[in-house]
């Protein structure tokens, strides 16, 4: 009896070793012979050809193709779920380097005079900052730049009990003077890197001039560099001349201190941020004691 054409068989040899049960059901075949009738065509049983090795011959037609292609696909996507459920597959991550905000945080206490709290911000983020010496890493650079100015601006000497646990606190406390002073070499020493990188910034060699004024070997340096910033109309903050009206005041240079103290109110007043109480306070202290 002649066939359909449109239901003729396409004969193909499947290797049901790597067949999961699924995809077996899903095949559906056809016996050949004088049985083989369009009213049977899809539910008539599979005829073996060859079992030698697991090798299973037989006809399948065009549907049956489809139904096995199917039942792949949805397997092999089931596995993937699991295998992912599992942790076989691998996805990059997008990680949040915490240091990031810990730095903006510090150079927003900074910004506010708040410098035990930037500097405990610095130290809590990297408590190994002083390892971290010489690299080029931008965020390790902000955090030595407000870390060095909050040591300078605390005369050596953080007060981080409240701030930083005990076991990483070493000498930023500044205890001893002899603390205090390698505390300001530290920040000498960084504020003299980062000069390096930017080379003849105003912003940079104030802070620099700042901190050598509270170094008794520094003193000298810190005035040369903060009287060329001055001369220039230079000096970047209000720190910065109340550093060069104390050194002036120690070379007996009163006018001159007084000028120092009056350009330090000045822009203390004037780059105060909105709701800081920073203004002349600023300019007080040792270099402009109360009478």
């Amino acid at each position: 009896m002649r066939v359909p054409r449109d239901t003729r068989k396409l004969r193909t040899t499947v290797d049901w070793r790597g067949f999961t049960v699924g995809a077996a059901i899903a095949t559906r075949g056809y016996r050949i012979g004088c049985c083989h009738t369009t009213r049977f065509e899809n539910d008539a049983p599979i005829e073996t050809r060859d079992t030698t090795k697991g090798i299973i011959e037989m006809t399948i037609s065009k549907p049956g193709i489809r139904s096995v292609a199917v039942a792949m696909t949805a397997i092999g996507l089931l596995h993937s779920v699991s295998a992912l459920a599992c942790g076989g597959d691998w996805y990059p991550e997008v990680q949040i380097d915490p240091r990031i905000h810990g730095v903006a945080q510090a150079e927003k206490a900074s910004t506010k005079g708040d410098y035990v709290a930037a500097a405990g911000s610095v130290v809590r983020m990297m408590p190994h900052i002083e390892s971290l010496a010489g690299q080029t890493d931008p965020l390790v650079t902000r955090a030595e730049r407000v870390l060095a100015v909050a040591i300078s601006r605390s005369n050596g000497k953080l007060s981080l009990e409240q701030q930083v646990p005990a076991d990483v606190l070493s000498h930023w406390l500044g205890k001893t003077e002899a603390d205090r002073q390698k505390n300001l070499v530290w920040s000498v020493n960084r504020l003299r890197s980062e000069l390096l990188r930017k080379k003849d910034d105003p912003a940079v060699m104030t802070d620099l001039g700042e901190a050598l004024s509270k170094l008794d070997s520094g003193e000298d340096e810190a005035r040369g560099l903060l009287e060329s910033l001055a001369s220039r109309d230079l000096v970047a903050s209000p720190e910065g001349y109340k550093a060069l009206a104390v050194l002036r005041q120690r070379h007996g240079d009163e006018a001159g201190q007084k000028l120092a103290l009056k350009r330090c109110e000045s822009m203390a007043s004037a780059s105060a941020p909105p709701g800081v109480g920073r203004s002349v306070q600023v300019c007080e202290s040792e270099a402009h004691p109360a009478s």
